[in-house]
């Protein structure tokens, strides 16, 4: 895979940067769910363009930079630790605050506080647009069903994704599969 243009050669760079020039991914990463979905298209014989192939490339490089760059977040290890379960776990629709606390160590009075405090936010908002980001990104790279963009994300079903997805992105999921090559994840999360 080629990557053209100023700004993933700038990603490159950073990337090499800050960690050299191999190291390890998880394998439930969001990186590699990319370069995941990229297989499964071409399995499916909808290999991609050439347009199609930067922007997953851009999306795998943004997303291997998120990954490098959670470490260096003043976060404290009970909150960095949720974070990663969130990174692994959003495709399952019974994580829970509840299960993040108690995996983390506190109650899920302080957990949330904590979490709160730190991000900015609640774990049940930050999972919830955690799993919308997710479903955006793979509206933008893939022709997958709705229902199927609803599974893969965490969903436990159809509508409540539908719902949820409008009320985040104050657009259907048709609207945005729609937009194509103009969808910008950063312009249509309301947050």
């Amino acid at each position: 895979m080629i990557l053209d243009g100023d700004m993933a050669c700038d990603l490159v760079r950073e990337l090499v940067k800050l960690n050299g020039y191999t190291w390890e991914i998880p394998r439930d990463s969001a990186a590699i769910d990319t370069i995941r979905c990229l297989h499964r298209s071409v399995l499916n014989g909808k290999a991609p363009d050439e347009f199609e192939v930067a922007i997953i490339g851009h999306r795998f490089l943004m997303e291997l930079f998120r990954l490098k760059q959670r470490p260096a977040q003043s976060v404290t290890r009970p909150v960095g630790y949720a974070l990663e379960l969130i990174d692994r776990g959003y495709r399952n629709p019974r994580l829970t605050v509840q299960e993040l606390a108690r995996k983390s160590g506190y109650s899920r009075y302080q957990f949330t506080r904590l979490f709160h405090h730190e991000m900015g936010t609640t774990p049940t908002r930050y999972i919830q647009m955690y799993r919308i980001r997710r479903a955006l990104e793979l509206m933008a790279s893939t022709d997958l069903p709705v229902k199927q963009v609803a599974m893969e994300t965490g969903f436990n079903g159809c509508a409540y994704f539908c719902k949820q997805f409008r009320r985040w992105t104050q657009k259907t999921p048709t609207d945005v599969r729609e937009m194509g090559p103009q969808l910008r994840l950063d312009e249509i999360m309301v947050g």
